[in-house]
């Protein structure tokens, strides 16, 4: 059984950016019955909902949940039609075991895919939550404790170890911890190809958010969580030294009220997910370009050139040149915003960034030279953008 990811792009500021990132179990639902299908066909079907109402153009990853060898096999068909990344978890009920996740990678090094990884020990975390809630430890507060930083550092190592018996590309997506970073920087100085995303969360906001008093410590239950402060400093430092390849955003909103608060007494059971695809940009752009620890052309290829690259879409995206598609952000740096919830256009009713107000945002948008965005108002059409049809991972 595979599972999908579904990506929004839009060039050069923005790519490969997940608008949905609600994980998609690859069957069909008929009445009360669960229908398996292939990955072909989930692909066919998320492309089915998604290219009458899309506005930008988009992209898939596979994610694979299930390994079997019919599984496998179809992974060269898949990538030949143009989805050339699969997303793999080791924690969530949806885990491989490490032999799996050898035979993916194993895989996908012969058929041209980037296998992504999520990287936290998910026995480990099934153990600390039965543990916590046993002791009456039920509130949002307690979400990090059931999977700390430890057991990030410890999956990433792993991944990272069977990447290298595999002789296999990794990329390892929303890295929250200074362990799990470390673990990539040796691999990478060993001369292995690992490849690092982190995303604006884990940059700006840390373990204190949990403690917002009431029921407020849910909106930031995510996985991996938010971090100790000092990871933050950590992940920075990565970005300078060119560490960490990408700036995602991992974008998977619930409200707090009539989802997030269905965990109000278990923690376990709050929705995992924070609304982040609007505020991928400017929260970088101003704690990162604004404060000098990045230049702005290193902006820019966190956030556009080297995802284009990675995902088989440079130079058609990720660049102005001639020939490229005209996918460009006006962009003024004195413009400030307050990132409120009235202010942000994501579907959900909280911001987790209600305190930060950044310099440096968007006048106007363009997708392939048509304007999609202008004065913080989308003025694009329904179903314009369109399914790319990505080539196969490569690094040179």
């Amino acid at each position: 059984m595979s599972r999908l990811r579904r990506l929004g792009v839009l060039h050069p500021i923005g790519v490969e950016d997940p608008i949905a990132n609600v994980q998609v179990m690859s069957h069909l639902h008929e009445g009360w019955q669960v229908v398996p299908i292939s990955e072909a066909q989930a692909v066919e079907a998320w492309r089915a909902k998604a290219d009458p109402k899309v506005v930008i153009d988009y992209g898939l990853h596979v994610s694979v949940t299930d390994v079997r060898e019919d599984i496998l096999s179809e992974m060269e068909d898949v990538v030949r039609h143009g989805v050339s990344s699969f997303e793999c978890y080791l924690a969530y009920p949806e885990r491989l075991r490490d032999d799996e996740l050898l035979q993916v990678l194993m895989r996908a090094k012969d058929t041209g895919a980037l296998v992504n990884v999520h990287c936290e020990n998910g026995w480990l975390v099934d153990f600390m939550t039965r543990k916590l809630l046993a002791e009456g430890k039920t509130g949002p507060r307690w979400h990090p404790r059931s999977r700390p930083a430890a057991f990030e550092e410890e999956a990433t190592q792993r991944a990272v170890m069977l990447a290298s018996i595999a002789n296999a590309s990794l990329y390892v997506v929303h890295l929250t911890c200074a362990g799990a970073l470390e673990a990539t920087r040796r691999a990478r100085d060993a001369g292995q190809p690992v490849l690092v995303e982190t995303c604006p969360k884990s940059l700006l906001l840390d373990v204190d958010r949990y403690e917002e008093p009431g029921f407020n410590g849910a909106k930031y239950v995510i996985s991996p969580p938010l971090r100790e402060a000092p990871n933050l400093d950590a992940l920075w430092r990565g970005i300078a030294t060119g560490d960490v390849d990408t700036i995602g955003t991992d974008h998977c909103p619930f409200d707090l009220v009539g989802q997030k608060d269905l965990g109000r007494d278990d923690f376990s059971k709050i929705p995992n997910g924070m609304p982040a695809v609007e505020t991928r940009l400017p929260l970088p752009y101003h704690e990162g370009v604004n404060s000098g620890r990045i230049t702005l052309n290193r902006f820019v290829e966190l956030v556009a050139t080297k995802p284009a690259q990675l995902f088989g879409l440079f130079p058609q995206k990720g660049t102005i040149a001639v020939g490229s598609d005209a996918d460009l952000v006006v962009w003024d740096p004195n413009k400030e915003m307050a990132l409120t919830v009235d202010n942000l256009h994501m579907n959900v009713d909280y911001s987790p960034y209600e305190h930060i107000t950044v310099r440096g945002y968007p006048e106007l948008v363009l997708a392939r030279g048509k304007v999609i965005v202008q004065d913080n108002h989308f003025v694009g059409e329904r179903g314009w953008g369109r399914f790319l049809e990505r080539r196969p991972f490569s690094l040179s």
